[in-house]
């Protein structure tokens, strides 16, 4: 059997040349009788040849080689354009176009329109004054929109972000998580010294607002109920300068100390206070006092006394959408209350969308509502900080005739900026934008020129006065601007700063300071993901070259 069984083997392998020249045979007959049934499809009229432009990236006025094959004879029958943009068109030979750079370029693919047909290109990077820092290092930055950024009260050049995030330069490991807020060092990095010590964050809540103390500590705020595996938070809480909760003892009501004597005593948050809503803003006043504006309706805090470790009763308060808190976290019943009625005052008709500090200890407030406490306030309203009480010296007249969803400030030039979906501001034409001066007046020195094919969603004045806008649009003052302007202090595009490419997304907060190299820059974060055509994740620090 073994010996019958090996010859049908060699038998099988003998035969297989023999088969496989029959079907060779086949396949070649095949060949020969095969009917087309369709024509071959028409050659592009136009091709691009892999390879980059020489050079591949330089500023306006540059004369760049494309490598393009049947433009030659369709001159004047063609444009060529980059980021959109009509280019001047130099030479053109077998395989190759050169061409002219525009003034208001901004970095994007190279096309050439012709026939009715676009025909698509690689990439031409435009040089400009306005950059992304190589030296901010923040390649895959946060899993997670960024709301908020400050500079650290302990390592100069170091900053502290917050918002909704897991992870931060995919650094994050299980031993060392990554929640909700992260120190980084100026080039945008962790370092061993600058780790956070967030363990769990705050379990699936979110940061709005993170504030520096004059104690050197942080303040948190935003929209949870635990921070660090520790629970009874409404809202706001105080952490050190690692994030770690600024903790105390406290005594509880033990039912049964015999079996649960470690019932006795709890390790709680020391702030002992915060809301039942969102917090958006919060702040810290010249006498180390908090207040928080957001959408909420009642102050809580915890009333130990009575509490047990499983159960801790809640004091309850009528506060709406803005109070003042002492240190400790305690209730400031002189700010915004009404000692009569045990309550707050009834605060606005409609949500409270942003607020901001601004100067003469004033907080200013916008949404959408139209009175607020009891008083109308068309979608603006300004508080004096001492007692809450609406500003006398901030009036803004009939004020926005729609939501306002946005607002910054400038210390340095003392103007507010606000953003939102509004076309008039105290009966003066607004395209989305007004600047504000500090008596609530419309700066009219400032003027947003069109938006086309969507809006504007940010806007905030740097020191230098000029400002930054971001948004939807897609042109500004019918230039090519996908979603980003660079504008002088008049609303005007600056040449030569508007160079960036396409951004996608949305900025929630600024902060400037000085490069390397002497020259301005800001930090920007958000919820956002391209930038100049680049890939970016919610931050992006440019330099502004002047």
């Amino acid at each position: 059997m073994k010996i019958m069984h090996q010859r049908y083997k060699k038998t099988n392998w003998l035969l297989l040349p023999v088969l496989a020249g029959l079907l060779l045979a086949g396949c070649k007959k095949d060949d020969e009788n095969r009917v087309q049934l369709y024509p071959d499809g028409p050659k592009a009229a136009i091709k691009f040849l892999d390879g980059l432009p020489s050079p591949s990236q330089g500023r306006a006025g540059t004369i760049v080689t494309f490598k393009v094959m049947g433009l030659k004879g369709k001159e004047s029958k063609f444009k060529f354009l980059i980021g959109q943009l009509e280019t001047e068109i130099m030479t053109v030979g077998d395989s190759s176009i050169s061409v002219r750079i525009p003034a208001d370029a901004i970095t994007g693919g190279a096309a050439v329109e012709f026939d009715n047909q676009y025909f698509f290109g690689p990439e031409f990077r435009v040089r400009g004054n306005l950059i992304i820092d190589p030296s901010f290092v923040a390649y895959n930055g946060a899993r997670g929109p960024i709301l908020d950024i400050v500079n650290a009260t302990s390592v100069a050049g170091s900053y502290i972000i917050a918002g909704s995030f897991t992870n931060y330069n995919s650094l994050a490991t299980p031993a060392a998580p990554i929640y909700d807020i992260a120190k980084i060092d100026k080039t945008g990095t962790l370092t061993a010294s600058n780790k956070m010590l967030t363990r769990t964050g705050t379990e699936g809540g979110v940061i709005y607002s993170i504030t520096p103390l004059a104690s050197g500590n942080y303040l948190a705020s935003g929209f949870f109920t635990k921070y660090n595996e520790r629970g009874g938070i409404y809202s706001i809480t105080r952490m050190y300068q690692r994030a770690q909760l600024d903790s105390m003892t406290v005594d509880l009501v033990n039912p049964d100390p015999i079996n649960n004597p470690n019932d006795s005593k709890d390790t709680v948050a020391s702030f002992n206070g915060g809301v039942n809503g969102a917090i958006l803003y919060s702040y810290e006043t010249d006498d180390e006092q908090i207040i928080a504006v957001g959408n909420f309706t009642e102050y809580r805090s915890n009333y130990y006394t009575r509490s047990t470790k499983a159960n801790k009763v809640a004091n309850r308060v009528l506060m709406p959408q803005v109070l003042k808190m002492n240190a400790d976290g305690s209730l400031d019943s002189s700010f915004n209350y009404n000692l009569t009625l045990h309550k707050g005052n009834p605060g606005g008709n409609g949500p409270i969308v942003a607020a901001i500090r601004i100067s003469g200890g004033r907080v200013l407030l916008v949404g959408a509502f139209t009175t607020f406490n009891g008083q109308t306030a068309s979608r603006i309203v300004c508080l004096d900080e001492w007692d809450g009480a609406i500003s006398a010296d901030f009036n803004t007249g009939s004020g926005a005739d729609n939501v306002i969803s946005s607002v910054t400030y400038n210390e340095e030039t003392d103007r507010i900026l606000l953003t939102g979906d509004f076309h008039s501001f105290n009966g003066i034409a607004a395209n989305g934008v007004v600047m504000l001066k500090p008596d609530g007046s419309v700066d009219q020195s400032f003027q947003l020129r069109s938006t086309t094919n969507g809006k504007v969603t940010y806007a905030a004045q740097l020191n230098s006065g000029d400002v930054i806008v971001a948004g939807t649009f897609q042109k500004y003052d019918e230039k090519v601007r996908p979603g980003f302007a660079y504008l002088g202090p008049d609303g005007k595009a600056i040449t030569g700063y508007n160079n960036t490419g396409t951004f996608t997304g949305r900025i929630y907060k600024m902060i400037e300071r000085t490069t390397d190299l002497g020259y301005p820059g800001v930090i920007l974060v958000g919820d956002f993901n391209k930038f100049d055509n680049t890939d970016v994740s919610n931050i992006v620090y440019l330099e502004i070259r002047k």
